[in-house]
């Protein structure tokens, strides 16, 4: 799989994307201190069947590493997922999150609620402080 690299949200952000079209798209998101490769081997199977994309948010992987400690609020990660969604002309999305990923497609389903169809999650927790 390729890392694509792509402004988005003023940051610098990579990701990947892989799959078969004009099917519901699989959003695979990271945890603290995760990244796109967290997902590599999810995005290979699932992108046999359906588009299928991972991401590193800022702060992470290859993405930009602001100094400033703003840009690393559940907030901003919500502003950057969204205009990605617009960036890949993701309408909607499948979401599995891990840890805060999760908490993350909880955030999305408060600001967005029409970008998440479904919600899957692990080792997250209700809310992150």
């Amino acid at each position: 799989m390729k890392k694509i690299m792509s402004q988005v949200n003023g940051y610098d952000i990579e990701y990947v994307e892989s799959g078969k079209e004009n099917r519901k798209t699989v959003i695979f998101a990271h945890g603290l201190g995760g990244n796109v490769e967290q997902w590599n081997e999810q995005v290979e199977c699932f992108s046999e069947k359906y588009p299928a994309v991972s991401f590193s948010l800022q702060g992470h992987g290859g993405s930009s590493k602001p100094k400033e400690h703003h840009h690393y609020t559940i907030e901003q990660y919500v502003k950057t997922i969204i205009s990605l969604f617009e960036k890949l002309d993701i309408s909607s999305c499948v979401w599995v999150g891990n840890s805060m990923g999760g908490v993350l497609g909880y955030e999305m389903l408060k600001i967005a609620p029409e970008k998440i169809e479904q919600l899957y999650t692990n080792g997250t927790t209700p809310e992150l402080i």
